[in-house]
């Protein structure tokens, strides 16, 4: 699970920008910055989003969660942050990805 911001220079605010979503080699990304607030997030995925069945995993994922519960009111009951899951404290994702993956750039 990851986020992207609306850029400060565009808002007042800084906004969630789009929601990216990946299990497999499937990815779905949502618009939120193009959508109504309270229409940007369909009632399929708020359920699938609060499903506590489901684990969402990723970098900065709680403080994404939080606020896209703050400018959408989407709740996503389980989430694991990506840094402590790897054990490798606040290194980056191409760290991460050559650790664990074997990806080199």
């Amino acid at each position: 699970m990851g986020m992207q911001w609306t850029p400060p220079f565009r808002r007042a605010t800084i906004r969630p920008g789009t929601l990216q979503l990946c299990a497999g080699h499937r990815c779905l990304v949502l618009q939120l910055a193009r959508a109504d607030a309270d229409a940007a997030v369909p009632a399929a995925l708020r359920r699938f989003l609060a499903d506590e069945r489901v684990v969402f995993v990723g970098y900065g994922v709680r403080s994404d969660c939080r606020k896209l519960k703050e400018h959408h009111g989407v709740e996503v009951a389980r989430t694991v942050e990506l840094l402590s899951l790897a054990g490798m404290g606040n290194t980056s994702m191409q760290r991460m990805a050559e650790e664990h993956l074997g990806w080199f750039h």
